[in-house]
């Protein structure tokens, strides 16, 4: 039986994310990780929650400001699985954390991939986009 997502625990956990959202733009990295993770302890377990990508992607992006590529992987991974798959904002950045932690096949794999569905993802991004 599958469960479902009641609308409060949906509005808890998207008021939690614009605070997270907030908080990366002050540059509050860690502050931001701590207030997704919060957001996505919201979702009941053993279910894949679409909306869960969203607060994967937020942590992924703070933890690439802190460069530490191998935990934003690990973020954008889970936000890629969680029916992220053709989203090429979320395969860049995968592509990306491969390139940082010295995965040049994978992270040229997923690059590619990105590219292949958006261009327009890459833009300012040109270390990653000439290695097309």
């Amino acid at each position: 039986m599958e469960t479902i997502l009641s609308e409060e625990i949906l509005k808890q956990y998207q008021r939690l994310c614009q605070k997270a959202d907030y908080l990366l733009e002050e540059q509050e990295f860690q502050t931001a990780i701590d207030c997704y993770k919060e957001a996505l302890s919201l979702l009941p377990e053993n279910n894949i929650w679409s909306c869960s990508s969203y607060a994967y992607t937020g942590i992924g992006e703070a933890y690439q400001s802190l460069n530490n590529y191998q935990q934003a992987l690990h973020a954008f991974l889970n936000s890629y699985l969680d029916d992220q798959e053709f989203n090429p904002y979320i395969l860049m950045n995968i592509g990306i954390c491969y390139e940082e932690i010295g995965d040049h096949k994978r992270g040229l794999y997923f690059l590619k991939k990105a590219y292949d569905i958006d261009q327009e993802v890459f833009e300012g991004l040109d270390k990653y986009k000439n290695m097309l």
